[in-house]
């Protein structure tokens, strides 16, 4: 008889956890607006959100679809930190958000989505699927790093964040131009894809050389096909003195320029834009391999404004979810 209460009693403790859950995730609903709002945008709402997953399979952050006045937008947060991570008010990151909810899809780095699929993970972003072991692995470790170098700044954090609404009044700015937007990155290149961006941005509005005629093309595929040739991507991707090594050697005997890489810091990424030339932002990555870069055109209120190679401009990212800034000198 003991054994039958237990389980009953076993059976609405259960039935109560998802409602619980629910609660403090709707808490997060109201927070997360209440942010979003605070960066001077309003009638956004929440129209679905979905979990997403940690290398340890622990529900360590948050997806969330928005309407942003007419425009579709994505959010995503660390439920750990309470951070913002990445955000766009133009367009989302994950289509066909209701296929997704309870599946497993794992967040490993900045505009980086996977869904477990029976063969391995699918990039969530150009749909490809990755199946060797090492390589997952990699993938995985990636995330790991990331969320040991993560720093807590009030300045992201959707906790009490009208207390320092102060902290994002000012340094907004932007390239005076249109950054190119490409998205063909396939196979580990985004490097080269980022570089592509940069690269062409320069030559349409600093120097004709940057570019020769044969590689320039409205989706870059040419440009970046080329710049495989300079940039070393192994199969984990390129590291930052990589990449700045591969655009130096691409730009000599063309222009009076070369890359070169720092640590991420506020005052770098607003320089580069003041100074009216583009970045390549790369999120955290292990010692010895390389994770996904983007091409960033701005710089607002503490948030990197990047094209993010996958096709989508307008992306907000988190500096404290990044390592490395490459640009041009």
């Amino acid at each position: 008889m003991k054994k039958i209460i237990y389980c009953i009693l076993a059976f609405f403790i259960l039935l109560l956890l998802p409602n619980i859950s629910y609660a403090e995730r709707e808490n997060f609903d109201d927070q997360v607006i209440a942010y979003l709002q605070d960066l001077n945008r309003t009638n956004i709402q929440i129209t679905s959100k979905i979990e997403l997953k940690d290398s340890a399979r622990n529900h360590a952050y948050e997806y969330y679809e928005l309407q942003v006045g007419k425009k579709p937008g994505y959010a995503v947060l660390d439920l750990n930190t309470k951070q913002m991570i990445e955000f766009s008010f133009d367009n989302p990151a994950l289509r066909d958000l209701k296929s997704l909810i309870n599946k497993n899809v794992f967040y490993l780095g900045v505009t980086e989505f996977y869904l477990e699929g029976e063969d391995g993970l699918i990039n969530l972003r150009n749909d490809q699927l990755v199946t060797n072991k090492t390589e997952i692995n990699n993938l995985m470790l990636g995330e790991v790093a990331c969320a040991k170098n993560k720093s807590n700044s009030k300045l992201f954090s959707i906790v009490d964040s009208n207390k320092f609404k102060n902290l994002r009044s000012s340094n907004y700015i932007t390239l005076s131009h249109t950054l190119p937007n490409y998205k063909y990155n396939p196979n580990k290149i985004c490097g080269s894809t980022a570089a592509a961006m940069m690269l062409r941005y320069m030559d349409l509005y600093f120097d004709r050389n940057f570019v020769p005629t044969d590689l320039q093309s409205a989706d870059g595929v040419a440009l970046i096909k080329n710049l495989e040739t300079y940039i070393h991507h192994g199969t984990t991707g390129s590291t930052a003195p990589q990449l700045a090594v591969g655009i130096s050697n691409y730009l000599s005997r063309k222009v009076n320029y070369s890359a070169t890489y720092d640590s991420v810091e506020g005052h770098i990424l607003y320089g580069q834009i003041a100074d009216g030339k583009p970045y390549i932002i790369g999120v955290y990555n292990h010692p010895d391999y390389g994770r996904h870069w983007m091409t960033g055109y701005g710089y607002s209120n503490g948030w990197a404004i990047v094209n993010d190679g996958w096709g989508s401009t307008g992306v907000h990212v988190n500096p404290n979810y990044m390592n490395y800034v490459v640009r041009l000198q």
